[in-house]
């Protein structure tokens, strides 16, 4: 399994595998990793990367630069399903964080492979996640 990203929430940990288009579900527990799930986000070329946790581990936020997109989950405990709930933030993005109480992702693109169309947008996680900026990182 070629594995992009690990990410811990509360019940859950999130490694995203970009040559499937998907996300294993890995449980830790007694000092022992499992992987208990997985999940398909798209076609193997959508390439997740990043997943990001959010609303206490109950959701996670999932890059996607093989086509453009960023997926969400839905966490409850080891269950993970996806929310049919995709956004779009510039060309490739790859990279997701955030700091302090998460109000906001930031998500930085790959862009266009040298093109100067590389962009940095803001995300508002809550509710139904949404684009909120988009600017152009040079």
């Amino acid at each position: 399994m070629r594995q992009g990203r690990w990410r811990h929430g509360a019940g859950a940990s999130l490694v995203a595998n970009r040559s499937e288009g998907t996300v294993s579900v890995v449980s830790l527990s007694g000092g022992r990793v499992q992987v208990v799930g997985k999940v398909t986000l798209g076609e193997a070329a959508s390439a997740p990367a990043h997943p990001l946790f959010f609303d206490e581990g109950r959701r996670a936020l999932v890059t996607r630069d093989g086509d453009h997109k960023i997926s969400m989950l839905l966490i409850d405990g080891d269950k993970v399903t996806v929310s049919g709930t995709e956004r779009a933030a510039g060309l490739r993005p790859y990279q997701i964080d955030t700091a302090g109480p998460r109000r906001f992702a930031v998500v930085a693109t790959i862009g266009g492979g040298g093109r100067d169309v590389d962009t940095i947008s803001l995300i508002s996680p809550g509710g139904v996640p949404a684009t909120v900026d988009t600017v152009l990182s040079g």
